[in-house]
């Protein structure tokens, strides 16, 4: 056993000194006296990979390994091989796009590997039982590549801005402007560098978004959002970027009469290239395309963080069970309170509602009034009618009449005075309410505040 533990060891040592062939023939000699050694299997798997030999030969050792397992730590170092070898694999196609700029050679096989690379590793996914393993693996070897990506198309992205703007970093992503200056030693891109840096402008932003696909519950989203603005930084530096030549400019020098004296010609800045609408258009849609996977990432970045929230809050209170019980009876207690204060609040607002309805009756000061009005008239009448002849009767109807004026308006102002009083009262009785409905509203005001309190004392804030 010690002799093949050494033999193992030593297979690792030239792995890191890159001698794959040895290491291969250690690992062999290891397996031809026991093909039950787990760890035999992932440095043969490992080997494979460095050897060029492919992720389906890596994968096909690594069934090997699961079938002589015989632990759950050889499950979980079979799996970390897997993320080890996945993540290698996808590095070296991303790093192959990016050599290949501006050719889309690369990124083509970029574009197709990560569209049939579930397809790859299912088949030896689908051995393991437990899915929370297989995903965290899975999750890991994506994350390396998002995290590799990330770096190394950031710097790219520099390496070709710098080589097009030739360090003018004070006009990055603006074009210079033709103008009629002589020739000088400035340097400004042609159209071969514009078409270049565009290609590869271009090529870049679609290598964003194929690093997107690898999004995962687990990545960095962060840095995948911040990869996505990048590449529509990259496709405003296109549109706004162009190529220059030199050109010919003839200009007729003529003599104070008007006489051409000679033909000067000079070397002058010109435009060549300009983007037509048609490819304008392209771009456009390239970058709702990314806006739309932008929007995408951030909602799952927020749906990912409550989901974390809210598990590290049920682990909490799965903990502090007695705790969690206060806070409910707490909140129960309030939200009973709260109950019995907005249906005082409601039935008092009815109340208010059916005092402001009531009006002063005055029915009976009114009906007394018509009734003495009547007999006033009629006692007019019968003085009219009476002689003037008749000195001392006049004069008493006259003071039956004015007595009984007298009597209507000390019934009038009696029936104001009592409208007026009913009123006050009524008015102070709706402001003994409406001073309730105050008192009320801030203990309800009270109760949600400790309602709030409470959820925030839930939710851990």
């Amino acid at each position: 056993m010690d002799k093949i533990l050494n033999l193992i060891e030593l297979a690792k040592d030239e792995i890191n000194a890159e001698n794959y062939k040895e290491a291969e023939r250690l690992i062999n000699e290891v397996l031809i006296e026991d093909r039950e050694q787990v760890e035999a299997w992932i440095v043969k798997a490992k080997i494979a990979y460095y050897q060029d030999s492919g992720l389906s030969t890596s994968y096909k050792y690594l069934t090997n390994a699961f079938n002589a397992k015989k632990s759950d730590d050889d499950i979980k170092s079979i799996l970390d091989a897997f993320s080890f070898v996945t993540s290698k694999e996808l590095k070296w196609y991303m790093g192959k796009a990016l050599d290949d700029l501006p050719e889309n050679n690369g990124a083509n096989e970029l574009c197709q590997f990560a569209k049939k690379f579930n397809d790859i590793a299912k088949p030896f996914l689908s051995l393991f039982s437990d899915q929370y393993l297989v995903n965290k693996a899975l999750c890991n070897a994506k994350n390396e590549y998002i995290k590799y990506s990330i770096t190394e198309i950031s710097k790219k992205w520099e390496e070709i801005e710098r080589d097009y703007y030739q360090n003018a970093y004070p006009n990055r992503g603006k074009s210079w402007e033709t103008n009629n200056e002589i020739i000088t030693g400035n340097y400004r891109p042609g159209k071969y560098d514009f078409d270049r840096f565009t290609a590869s402008a271009n090529a870049l932003s679609g290598m964003c978004t194929y690093v997107s696909f690898f999004s995962n519950d687990e990545c960095d989203f962060d840095g995948l959002i911040s990869l996505l603005r990048l590449a529509n930084i990259m496709i405003e530096r296109c549109l706004s970027a162009v190529g220059y030549e030199v050109r010919q400019h003839a200009e007729d020098v003529n003599d104070d009469e008007g006489e051409l004296l000679y033909v000067d010609y000079q070397s002058r800045w010109d435009i060549v290239y300009l983007f037509d609408d048609k490819t304008k258009n392209g771009f456009r849609n390239s970058q709702r395309v990314i806006n739309s996977e932008i929007d995408v990432l951030v909602k799952n970045k927020k749906r990912i963080e409550l989901e974390r929230k809210q598990k590290e809050r049920e682990k909490y209170w799965a903990n502090h069970q007695e705790e969690y019980a206060k806070l409910l009876a707490e909140k129960d207690a309030t939200i009973d309170q709260k109950a019995k204060l907005q249906a005082r609040y409601d039935e008092i607002e009815k109340e208010i509602e059916a005092l402001d309805m009531e009006k002063y009756d005055g029915s009976v000061e009114m009906a007394k009034l018509d009734e003495m009005k009547e007999e006033l008239n009629q006692r007019k009448q019968e003085h009219k009618k009476t002689s003037i002849l008749r000195f001392k009767k006049r004069k008493e109807e006259k003071k039956v009449i004015s007595e009984t004026k007298n009597k209507m308006n000390e019934i009038d102002f009696a029936r104001i005075m009592n409208r007026s009083r009913f009123q006050q009262q009524q008015n102070e009785q709706i402001g003994e309410k409406k001073l309730e409905l105050h008192k009320i509203k801030i203990e309800i005001d009270r109760c949600n505040e400790i309602l709030a309190s409470i959820e925030k004392r839930y939710l851990g804030e």
